[in-house]
């Protein structure tokens, strides 16, 4: 993988995040410095992906709504930062392959569980995805709370917590599903609590 377009990105973004934002990044060090992980943030905007991009040190392979691959510029982007479409409309099989297949290789993958940005501050209800790549993958969770607000030289903060580590030895369909739902109940509460002032 040719992650040479994806630094360049990362640093014009992060000249654009020095100068335009104050931030502040907590415990980054949480981030695994190598084998496969699941970064899992909190969404309050599509500035978001390339804040975690930027404080990571490792690429990130973002997991990102499909719709969002047709807007100019963003689309552009998107596919620079090596993020790949997913159908939230249905059960998206190609995007699961794809996000098993980074796990495998011992990349990390990006993904937002609320699914969508948070409307006047309401958190969303958290998605199994993250979970269930955690599970089948054996890959840990990383949860990443964001709080503030997006503009310029606004203050924004990002803390990072300790990787979630999933139960793997689930062996048949009814306990992996209790462990998906234990896991994401877990990641939803970790992140809350990051995210929170």
């Amino acid at each position: 993988m040719n992650t040479l377009p994806y630094w360049i990105v990362v640093w014009l973004l992060r000249i654009i995040f020095a100068l335009g934002f104050r931030t502040r990044v907590e415990r980054s060090h949480n981030i695994p410095s190598r084998g496969s992980a699941i970064i899992c943030a909190n969404h309050i905007s599509w500035w978001d992906p390339p804040f975690v991009a930027v404080v990571s040190r490792r690429p990130i392979r973002f997991m990102a709504k499909e719709e969002l691959f047709g807007v100019p510029v963003l689309g552009w982007l998107l596919s620079h930062i090596l993020a790949f479409p997913v159908n939230r409309k249905s059960g998206d099989r190609r995007a699961v392959r794809v996000a098993l297949d980074v796990l495998e290789h011992g990349e990390t993958v990006g993904m937002f569980p609320e699914g969508t940005r948070k409307r006047d501050g309401v958190p969303q209800v958290f998605l199994r995805g993250a979970a269930f790549l955690a599970v089948r993958s054996g890959a840990p969770l990383v949860p990443v709370g964001i709080a503030g607000r997006y503009g310029f030289r606004s203050r924004l903060r990002m803390r990072v917590g300790e990787p979630l580590y999933p139960d793997t030895n689930s062996t048949n369909g009814s306990d992996r599903a209790r462990a998906v739902e234990e896991l994401t109940r877990e990641l939803s509460l970790r992140i809350e609590e990051l995210s929170s002032d």
